[in-house]
């Protein structure tokens, strides 16, 4: 019984520090949800040119590896001047960095080896790089997919973090500690590491949401469970929420067919993996998994990744650097929704979309109001099924529908109707690409 007091004035105690709505508050200073997996460094005009047209096309989050290895290659010797000019680049634009100490060095035996020894030099690696980029916006990520190809034990993994954000906060007390991406939304590896005493230590707990055919599909669930089990372990009640650190879909019709995972099992047609067909199909997933995260009020979402290497099908960008139509998704959300998600406000009154199979999210963003439609489904097709939509309310004016794909980010006039109750627009055309809808006060 005791327990159970203990665990319903935990949950009480984190959504009583909620925003509005019932979301934890906003934790970091990251402006716009948007990330992106990148890898870059050099001369400050070549980070320059990398990050220039990133933030222009709305990322407010770029996750990068400072691995133990590139910055420990003689036993006490750090060395990261190498990434100044990167990080300088993300600050004039107003990036937020989110830097991954993660693996092994072989200067080092490894944790499973002799656990204290490498738990020590790791964290006192850490605190190098936190102490040498202090004053700066950052968020540390305590190691990447421990219960994946790179896996640490539960108890062992939460004595790293433990240690490591303990040398870090010394180093820079402002810092923001996000626990290691867990691939798949391994809810019982989570579960581990948060009876192992996880949530004392962090920020954020981070996750990778991948596998899971459409974008959609049990995203949800998944993060209320994350959000349930940190408040059951976190007594204090302190400010800590989920982060989206990896995700994305891949282009490659060949591999779409037959696919192995990172473990090396096949995946067949018929089971969810991160593997589309086509750019286009990319492109609605792009907008999807991004729209299902702002809907939770996820204040960061990282699509994996920047660039092809390759020719791999995983970037915005192709491998010669041109822009994919993910990209132009990317640029035409951020545009529409320009807040973090947990700054957008839940409209007051209702809004009503007709269809079967149809998604209708909806948010006010200072003085202009955004729905977003579209139908589940795998198969990227013109808009042609016909939806309308009501919207009980008189506050505001003539609604503009936008292509995301629209690299002139031209809205066209929808025609509607005002009704006793508010505004009835029709026949809007859904289809797997999301249409976004724009009114003003």
């Amino acid at each position: 019984m005791i327990r159970i007091a203990i665990a319903v004035i935990a949950v009480l105690a984190f959504f009583s520090a909620a925003s509005a709505g019932g979301y934890p508050p906003l934790i970091s200073d990251i402006e716009r949800p948007y990330g992106v997996v990148a890898y870059y460094e050099g001369s400050a005009e070549y980070c320059e040119n990398n990050t220039t047209p990133l933030a222009a096309a709305g990322i407010g989050l770029i996750r990068e590896d400072f691995s133990w290895a590139s910055v420990e290659k003689e036993k006490g010797a750090y060395n990261v001047t190498g990434k100044d000019t990167f990080m300088d680049a993300l600050q004039r634009h107003g990036v937020v960095a989110l830097i991954i100490f993660d693996y092994d060095n072989s200067l080092y035996p490894k944790i499973t080896e002799n656990e204290d020894v490498f738990v020590n030099a790791f964290s006192d690696y850490a605190a190098a790089v936190a102490r040498h980029f202090r004053g700066r916006t950052v968020i540390y990520e305590i190691w990447n997919e421990e219960n994946g190809p790179w896996r640490v034990d539960p108890k062992p993994y939460v004595h790293l973090v433990a240690e490591t954000a303990r040398k870090v906060r010394e180093a820079d007390p402002d810092a923001h500690i996000c626990s290691g991406g867990v691939a798949w939304v391994d809810r019982g590896y989570l579960q581990e590491i948060a009876d192992a005493g996880v949530m004392d230590h962090i920020d954020f707990l981070g996750f990778h949401p991948y596998w899971r055919g459409l974008p959609e599909n049990e995203l949800d669930e998944d993060i209320a469970w994350m959000r349930r089990l940190i408040a059951e372990h976190n007594p204090k009640g302190r400010a800590i929420d989920v982060l989206s650190t990896e995700c994305g879909y891949a282009v490659n019709p060949k591999e779409a067919l037959h696919y192995k995972d990172d473990l090396g099992r096949d995946v067949s047609l018929d089971h969810p993996h991160p593997v589309v067909q086509t750019e286009a199909m990319q492109a609605a997933y792009f907008a999807r998994m991004m729209l299902a995260h702002i809907r939770n009020r996820v204040e960061g979402i990282v699509w994996f990744k920047q660039q092809d290497w390759q020719d791999d099908g995983w970037g915005l960008l192709r491998g010669d650097g041109s822009p994919r139509p993910a990209f132009e998704a990317l640029r035409g959300l951020s545009r529409l929704l320009t807040k973090n998600p947990k700054e957008l406000r839940q409209p007051a009154f209702a809004i009503k979309a007709s269809g079967p199979g149809v998604t209708c999210d909806s948010y006010i963003d200072g003085d202009r109001l955004v729905i977003a439609l579209w139908t589940l489904t795998n198969a990227y097709v013109p808009r042609a099924q016909p939806v309308d939509v009501v919207i009980e309310s008189h506050a505001f004016g003539t609604p503009r529908l936008y292509d995301l794909l629209d690299p002139y980010h031209v809205g066209h006039l929808l025609k509607a109707e005002r009704t006793a109750n508010g505004l009835l627009i029709p026949n809007i055309g859904a289809g797997p690409m999301p249409a976004v809808v724009e009114l003003r006060r």
